[in-house]
Formats: structure tokens, C-alpha cells, sequence
């Protein structure tokens, strides 16, 4: 998820039905549909179900291969390790490729792309990686993407990894499993072009974080890529890297305006403006996945 500015929030996160689910298993540009506000979810349901542990943690993805797990309930990053993948150039941080973006499935596995676009399966509870056996550079325009998995409902654990372009207003595809395929799924609507991060929700929604100016957020119907709804950021500065989870109600934005470390803030749904969650986490942060399994609202 990667490099910008944000204001305002999107539209509605439609809430589950109370009862639980069934079934397996983040320059230039504008876009449509902006202002309004998240509406909050009324409703609630668990989407934990069938989740491994790890799956239910933030990931996130640095600069110099560092693998880092997140809790946003306490603010706690805590490293795994740093990640070997047999990439062309060589694992080590000054070496081409170096790690882009990622997602994380419900069984608690990394994906991890390469801006060479290369894809690999990383454990998340150790940092190792394997390949993937995926083929890339299957579409033209998705030569580097941004990544999310969505469950495909309300509730259902049955899940969709989703990639977003990054050639700007590119739209998004599906990663289909178990054959790798890329498929596209559409352009975006209403004029926007800029590339996005993604993130999904248990309860069937995705959303991207747009490398516009300024920054949005926008929710993105999965059967169209249209824009459904839009909110524009201000008071947050991306600068040489971003990344974006959804965890808890809230939007986790991870920026790097000194260039240096990379910043945390959230912003709560139905919220207009990014609240700080940490000055300085440490590391660049160009990556982050969340699961399907992350919590709708925040653990009481």
C-alpha cells in the first residue's frame, strides 16, 4: 500500500446480519462520488469463524524486508523477521526487486508482490517465503498492483484476493485460486485516475486508498470497479510510502512524509479527519495486509 495526502469519508459499510457467518474458506487524478461520511454499521456479526490466530493481526511489510506484525488494540508492532525471497536480484534491501505490496488470507498466509512482479507466499509466523508458481506480467497494465482480500458477502468465509493497478485509474482484477490466474474486473468510473491500495472487510466490502491530491478513500464495487463513494484526506501527508489496513471500524493509514520512518493514523468510520496513532513506527512501511478475519468493530 504506498506513497500520498487525505479529508472527509465514503459510503455506507454495509453491516452483517447478527448471527455470524458459514460456509469455507492503499497524484494527480480526480474521483466521483466524494464528501458524505461512512455511514456506522448498525448491525454486527462474527466473521472470525475458521480463522487461523495469526490471521487475525495487522501485517505489515518494510522497506528492508522486514515483516511486522501490528496490534492495533495495544499499538504494538513487534518484527517477525525478515523476509528471503529467492527474488532475481537477491534477497538483501539494496538489491532490485524489493517488496511492494501485500495481502493476507484467512489461514493467516502473506502474500507478498515484488515490484518486479513476482508473488510469494510468506509464513507469517516465521518470515519465510516460497514461491508461488504465479506467472507475472499476465495483464499488461498490472505489471504492479496493490492488494485485498474480501469475503464475497456479508456472510460467507469464502473470500476473493482483489488487485488494484497501479498504472493510474487502471482499475481492479481478481487473483483466482488455485490456478493464479489474473482476471480483470473493470476500470474505475467517474474519471479517476490514480492508483490505489486496497483492503477488504469480513463483511464483503473493499476499499482503496487512492494516490490522488488529494488522497481518497473510496469504497469499490467488486463487480464493476466503480467508485461507490469517496472521501477526500487533507491533513495527512504520504510522502515516499503508503500502506492501508481496515481493522476494528477504523481505517489503519501508514505514511512516510519525512521520508525517514513511517507514521500510523486512523480514521473511524462516520470520522471527517485522521486521528495520530504513532509518530515514528520504526521502519518504512511499504506494505500492509489485514485478513478477512479482522474484527468489524473494535474488541470490547
Amino acid at each position: 500500500m504506498r506513497w500520498l495526502m487525505l479529508s472527509a469519508l465514503l459510503g455506507a459499510l454495509a453491516a452483517c446480519s447478527s448471527g455470524g457467518v458459514d460456509g469455507a474458506g492503499g497524484q494527480g487524478g480526480e474521483g466521483s462520488g466524494e464528501g458524505g461520511g461512512l455511514l456506522v454499521s448498525t448491525g454486527s456479526c462474527d466473521n472470525t469463524a475458521g480463522c487461523a490466530d495469526e490471521a487475525r493481526w495487522v501485517y505489515l511489510l518494510g522497506k528492508g524486508r522486514e515483516l511486522v506484525r501490528f496490534d492495533p488494540g495495544t499499538v504494538t508492532l513487534t518484527e517477525i523477521g525478515k523476509l528471503n525471497c529467492p527474488v532475481a536480484g537477491g534477497p538483501n534491501t539494496n538489491d532490485n526487486p524489493t517488496p511492494f505490496s501485500m495481502a493476507v488470507d484467512r489461514g493467516g498466509h502473506a502474500w507478498v508482490h515484488y515490484n518486479d512482479g513476482t508473488l510469494y507466499k510468506v509464513d507469517v509466523n516465521t518470515a519465510q517465503c516460497s514461491v508461488s508458481g504465479f506467472t507475472p506480467h499476465q495483464l499488461s497494465s498490472f505489471l504492479r498492483f496493490g492488494m485485498g482480500f474480501s469475503t464475497n458477502g456479508a456472510n460467507t468465509q469464502a473470500e476473493t484476493l482483489y488487485l488494484s493497478s497501479f498504472e493510474p485509474g487502471d482499475g481492479i482484477a481478481t487473483l483466482e485460486f488455485p490456478s493464479l490466474d489474473v482476471k480483470r474486473v473493470g476500470f474505475y468510473n467517474g474519471g479517476v485516475s490514480s492508483a490505489a491500495e486496497l483492503t477488504g472487510t469480513g463483511d464483503g466490502k473493499l476499499y482503496g486508498y487512492f494516490l490522488a491530491n488529494p488522497v481518497r478513500i473510496s469504497e469499490i464495487d467488486k463487480e464493476t470497479s466503480d467508485i461507490v463513494s469517496t472521501v477526500s484526506l487533507f491533513d495527512v501527508s504520504i510522502g515516499t510510502a503508503w500502506a492501508f489496513a481496515f481493522w476494528g471500524n477504523e481505517f489503519y493509514l501508514f505514511s512516510a512524509p519525512g521520508g525517514m520512518t513511517s507514521r500510523i493514523d486512523r480514521l473511524q468510520r462516520g470520522a471527517a479527519q485522521v486521528e495520530p496513532v504513532l509518530d515514528d513506527a520504526g521502519l518504512v512501511i511499504v506494505g500492509a495486509g489485514v485478513s478477512t478475519c479482522a474484527p468489524l468493530e473494535p474488541p470490547q
